[in-house]
């Protein structure tokens, strides 16, 4: 055997390796989440562990347990019983969790928003309120960054308008470098692309009826690139 081949056995052994390892860290995971449930349904006294779980707010565990529990099991009725009163507690703890997440974004604390959510689902995994909760926060997220791309924009599309003649008047001093040519012809490009965000932020406004603003918007697209499209909503706020 060549050195190639003892090369290729070598790297083909430590991909089985590997391929092995992480398959028996996956089965683990998967089976240490599963265990807890299934060992607590064999015992005598459940409804202590549930209850103890229901303190820590680990539903998810709790109904997982109940669900284990087979009918000839001395305390199976209670626990059915116990069952609906748990609910209450979970979807009691789901709401708690949806009205401090809104007060977190509220004081535009995301992560500590989005790590309180994380906390929860993995307490109480399948819950539909938090899964709404969920929702509600990736739709204000969204929002809260829009916000925030649009005064991006904005902010560069002037920032542009200042640069780009600074950069024409220093080629105009300095014609040859090759360099600033080119860099001229990506701020060109930026300027279109800024031009027509800037159209999207105009008609925006315009639709909201903000028509100072969809004005200054527009001009500021005109400025950095403009077209017949521009002249017209101009023309219309006009």
């Amino acid at each position: 055997m060549n050195v190639k081949q003892k090369f290729k056995a070598v790297v083909k052994k430590q991909v089985h390796f590997w391929h092995f390892f992480l398959s028996g860290v996956f089965i683990l995971v998967f089976l240490t989440a599963c265990s807890s449930a299934f060992v607590a349904a064999r015992q005598d006294d459940v409804i202590t562990q549930i209850d103890v779980w229901a303190i820590e707010h680990e539903y998810g565990k709790a109904f997982k347990t109940i669900d284990y529990v087979k009918s000839t099991h001395p305390q199976y009725s209670a626990l059915q019983g116990r069952k609906k009163s748990l609910r209450v507690q979970a979807d009691d703890y789901a709401a708690t969790v949806e009205q401090q997440i809104v007060l977190l974004m509220a004081d535009r604390h995301w992560a500590e928003a989005l790590d309180l959510l994380d906390q929860a689902q993995a307490k109480y995994a399948g819950s539909k309120s938090l899964h709404d909760t969920e929702k509600m926060l990736k739709v204000r997220q969204a929002a809260a960054l829009r916000i925030i791309d649009n005064k991006i924009t904005v902010e560069r599309s002037r920032c542009l308008l200042q640069l780009r003649p600074l950069y024409r008047s220093r080629l105009t001093v300095d014609p040859r470098n090759k360099k600033l040519k080119k860099k001229l012809v990506d701020l060109d490009d930026e300027a279109r692309l800024l031009a027509a965000d800037m159209t999207l932020l105009a008609r925006d406004a315009m639709n909201k009826k903000h028509y100072k603003r969809a004005k200054i918007h527009i001009m500021q697209a005109i400025a950095l690139h403009d077209s017949d499209g521009r002249q017209k909503l101009l023309a219309q706020l006009k």
